[in-house]
Formats: structure tokens, sequence, C-alpha cells
């Protein structure tokens, strides 16, 4: 059970089809793998394709791809297949599309009941996997946290930070992965999760201080956004994310001066990073910088307000991209800066 929620299927499949053609517009992607291949792995006779599809759809699900998503996926409801019309559903349930998801959720939070260990492993697994829809287990998440069993209790404390409020009781689970030094890849789910749960995880600020350190680009990327999440009760980290402005990498650079501005408000050193991150060379190939994290800047300069009048311009030159959710955010960012009254 260790690597949480990571399957070796997805980089598998992943791998071998990070050099198939390109669709023929540009698409959100994950693993380098854009979003018309993942659904159509969701809808193969493979399991192997299925799984991994299954994980990136999810992985993407917060990326606001409703549009995207629907326009690929809604016509093969559809089809005369009934296997197609049941994958369909499902893959629309990972992007939070549908109504489908509440008996299989159901049936997974009664696996967290169970006598059997991995029956409560893999009803945590599967719940994380719906997100903040799993808080209807959150009270049988929360006695997961005592369980024999280090990685469903690891398991139950990933899942549980998505379930708003009562997501802090995972806080002290969450540190011990963060101390554990044997499977590094599961910090990087610890930091989503603290992130998650936000000011009320306040206590892992100096273990995501030291993963702003982390060997991993995206280690050192999700310690920042936690940072950011947790807000001015992460206040200490004030230098060490001004230091990770200079950081080699490009994205860690960006959620650092995202985490900066929610930390401490500071304007003159986050902006200019946030624009370089916007620069349309960057944005125009989303093989080479995931959506999302565009999202988290363009939200960014939406909060800052008016400070952030530096970045009109590049906020402009998204209006003309055309992925519809992120033009959608570049002008939610504009009238917040230029004020309500602005032209869209």
């Amino acid at each position: 059970m260790a690597g949480l929620c990571v399957s070796v299927s997805i980089m598998a499949v992943a791998c071998s089809l990070a050099a198939a053609p390109p669709a023929p517009r540009a698409y959100p992607s994950f693993q380098g793998v854009q979003l018309p291949i993942w659904v159509r792995f969701a809808l193969d006779d493979d399991p192997t394709k299925r799984m991994a599809a299954r994980e990136a759809l999810f992985a993407m699900s917060s990326w606001d791809l409703t549009h995207e998503a629907r326009e690929l996926l809604l016509p093969t409801l559809r089809s005369k297949n009934p296997l197609i019309v049941r994958r369909t559903r499902e893959a629309l349930d990972l992007l939070e599309i549908g109504p489908w998801s509440r008996t299989k959720r159901d049936r997974w939070v009664a696996h967290l009941r169970s006598d059997d260990p991995a029956r409560r492993y893999l009803g945590a697994y599967w719940l994380y996997l719906v997100g903040p829809a799993a808080a209807p287990g959150a009270a049988a998440l929360e006695k997961l946290l005592k369980d024999a069993d280090v990685g469903t209790r690891r398991q139950a404390a990933l899942t549980l930070a998505n379930c708003g409020p009562r997501g802090k009781a995972a806080v002290p689970v969450l540190l011990d992965i963060l101390r554990d030094e044997k499977v590094p890849i599961d910090h990087i789910f610890a930091a989503i999760a603290l992130g998650r749960i936000g000011p009320d995880a306040a206590a892992g600020v100096p273990l995501l201080i030291r993963m702003l350190k982390a060997e991993s680009d995206a280690a050192r990327s999700k310690a920042a956004l936690a940072l950011g999440r947790i807000g001015r009760k992460a206040a200490k980290a004030e230098g060490p994310l001004r230091a990770a402005l200079r950081d080699k990498d490009a994205d860690v650079r960006t959620c650092a001066a995202v985490a900066l501005w929610y930390v401490s408000q500071e304007s003159k050193l986050s902006v200019p990073v946030l624009r370089a991150a916007l620069k349309v060379e960057r944005v125009q190939d989303l093989n080479e910088i995931d959506s999302w994290l565009l999202r988290h800047v363009v939200r960014t300069l939406a909060d800052m307000g008016p400070v952030a009048k530096d970045a009109i311009p590049e906020l402009v030159s998204l209006k003309r991209y055309e992925q519809f959710g992120l033009r959608w955010c570049a002008g939610v960012a504009l009238r917040s800066i230029r004020g309500p009254k602005s032209p869209p």
C-alpha cells in the first residue's frame, strides 16, 4: 500500500501515449497526454487503460474542464453499447459532471466499516477519487485514522482532507507522512491534503517549509501552494517563499509567487513572476505547462485586484486563447483589476 494514490498503470499508459499524435486542437494534458486521449482510454476494453484514465480524469477534475469534457463525453451517452454508456458515466463522475456517483460513493463508504483491511483501504482510496463528494464518509474516515494498518491510516487522512472542516482531524497523520522519508512521493499528496485543509493545517508549516528544498520540482511546487492555502498562519514561510522565487524550475517559481501573495499580501515581487507564467509562448502549448497552474495564476491576480494592473496585457492575451475555461478566468481577473464596470 506504499505510494499512496499513485498507480503504476497510469505512468505506464502515459509513457506509451506521450509520443502519440496530438489532438487536432489544444486540450489540457496530464502526464503529457491530452484530454481526448484519456477520454478514449476511459472507454477502452482494457481495464489497465481504464484505470489509468480514471486517475488522470480525476487529477484533471479541478481544472475547470466542464466545457471540454462535456463536448467530448456527452455524445457517447447516446451509444447503443451499454458498456460505453456505463464507462462514459464513470468518466463524467470523475470529472464531477453527472449524478451517477452517489450509489458508488455509498458502497465505498460501506467499505470503510468492513472487517476486511483490504476493503477498508480500497474504500478510502476510491473515496479519495470523488473529492469533496466523499463528505458523507467523514465520520468513518476519522475512525480509520486509528486503523492498525499504516497504509489505511494514511489513505484515510488524504481522503478526509477533501471533506471540508472535518479534514483538520487528519493533520497529525498527514504530518507523519511528511516526516517519513521512505516514500517521498507521498509527501506530494500530503502537501496537497494540508493545502485543502487550509488554515487549520498550520501545524504543518515547518515541514512544508522544509519541503521547499526537496529534490523533486513537483514536491517544491506543491509545498509552496499548500503554504499559500494555509495563508496568513504560514507567515513564517514568507522568507523561504521569497527565496523560492529564484528556484531553477519555472513552475516552482510560479507556485511560490502565488503562495507569497496569500501568506503576506506581497505583490511587488509576485506580480512579475506571475506575468512571466502567462507569456504567450508558455500558454500556447499545454503539453509544456498544465492549465491548472495557469488558472491558479489568473485567480491569484484576480484576488490581488488593482495592485496586479501590470498583468493586464498578459490577461488580455489570454482572452484570445481558445480554451474556454482559461478565457473565462482571465475575464474575471480583468474585471477585478479594472473594476466591475470595465468592458469584458
